[in-house]
């Protein structure tokens, strides 16, 4: 590819990255890596170095977006924490609990990160199709 390119693990302030933003020439990518297996690949958080995690950020989105030119700037951190992980058995226990509500007819949702998704776009999806079965429900009262 053409576009400059740059690799960061979470978000910047702002203001380093204006130029970037302003120049349509850049394209800017956020790269998250690691999670549960994160001391298993990278070690403990508290004493990787953060060139390691920079180093495996460029080279796996050059690997998958055939990007050959160097980042113009990077930032690495490391959010400990940042993103919940369901436990195990969540799957199951949440089919229980819909089909709990279900069999006995209650007028309740499940919605939210809780449940099936832990991104905002997880949410709203959840919460579109609860009012959606919901108006469903009052087609057929």
């Amino acid at each position: 590819m053409a576009c400059g390119r740059y690799c960061r693990l979470a978000p910047p302030p702002l203001d380093p990255w204006e130029e970037l933003q302003a120049n349509s020439s850049t394209t800017q990518l956020t790269v998250m890596m690691g999670g549960t297996w994160f001391n298993q690949l990278f070690g403990d958080p508290d004493k990787v170095d953060s060139s390691l995690l920079l180093d495996v950020a460029v080279t796996t989105v050059g690997q998958h977006l055939k990007i050959t030119s160097e980042p113009l700037r990077s930032f690495t951190t490391i959010q400990k924490d940042c993103i919940p992980q369901y436990t195990l058995g969540h799957t199951d226990r949440l089919e229980q609990m819909e089909s709990y509500i279900a069999e006995r007819s209650l007028p309740l949702s499940l919605v939210g990160c809780s449940y099936r998704g832990v991104g905002v776009n997880d949410c709203v999806l959840s919460a579109r199709k609860a009012v959606t079965d919901f108006l469903k429900t009052c087609e057929r009262d």
